[in-house]
């Protein structure tokens, strides 16, 4: 039973009748009773948190706010960056890149027919045009792995060492003197090998990754010809009927 005052009692044993009733404890002491919302009653989740979960209540400014819960993902930058930094930082293949782009100019006009040095001057200011394609070959990659793309200068830096290899390793393969068809294998193999592993190695990549950043690359390098080829042809006269 209880009394007026909100205490729960117990009665005397039944032999002492004539004993008073014992108190035991307040139905509503606070104590007994989780931190409660004042406006919605709902159980707080921490004894001095000010705002509840359920209905927004703000105990501090006395008034409901907008409250949202959630978890924030954040990816790690260490696994999810594709460029990262580290080998031979920025400076080193860009030098190393641009020494390569002079080397390549200079054997494209050594074995050129004719107009050897506008075949010089191609083939130099095709480099940093190759290896910008490359730039967008390794941003294609890392989206399809779903790395962040990471430094941009890093990236550039590297696919000029990269492009710079594979060019100055054609051009000198084709100052050699042999059959046209065996000029075109060395130079295009060591090309091709000289750029695997310096993506490979610069980038820090596994050799799937480093095979489909050579791959995309020569992909978009054969659209761009296959542009200027095309616009070549679109500038030229039409054959007289």
């Amino acid at each position: 039973m209880t009394t007026d005052e909100g205490y729960e009692i117990e009665p005397g044993p039944a032999d002492d009748a004539g004993s008073a009733p014992t108190p035991r404890r307040p139905l509503t002491d606070p104590t007994d009773q989780p931190d409660v919302c004042p406006n919605c009653g709902a159980g707080m989740p921490d004894p001095e948190a000010l705002v509840c979960m359920r209905c927004g209540f703000d105990q501090k400014q006395n008034r409901i706010i907008k409250t949202k819960v959630g978890v924030d993902e954040v990816a790690d930058p260490a696994q999810a960056q594709f460029v990262r930094p580290g080998r031979l930082g920025f400076r080193a293949p860009l030098i190393a890149g641009a020494v390569l782009a002079v080397s390549a100019a200079t054997l494209s006009g050594v074995h050129a027919d004719a107009r050897p040095v506008l075949h010089a001057v191609a083939t130099l200011l095709f480099a940093p045009v190759y290896a910008g394609i490359g730039v967008a070959a390794v941003m294609l990659t890392a989206a399809l792995m779903e790395d962040r793309f990471g430094r941009l200068e890093l990236a550039a830096a590297r696919m000029l060492l990269a492009v710079g290899l594979a060019d100055a390793a054609w051009h000198a393969g084709q100052t050699m003197e042999l059959h046209a068809a065996l000029r075109f294998l060395i130079g295009a193999g060591a090309g091709a090998g000289l750029y695997f592993l310096a993506v490979w190695w610069l980038f820090r990549l596994n050799r799937a990754v480093a095979a489909l950043v050579g791959v995309t690359h020569l992909s978009l390098w054969l659209i761009f010809r296959g542009l200027l080829a095309l616009e070549a042809l679109l500038a030229s006269p039409a054959p007289a009927p």
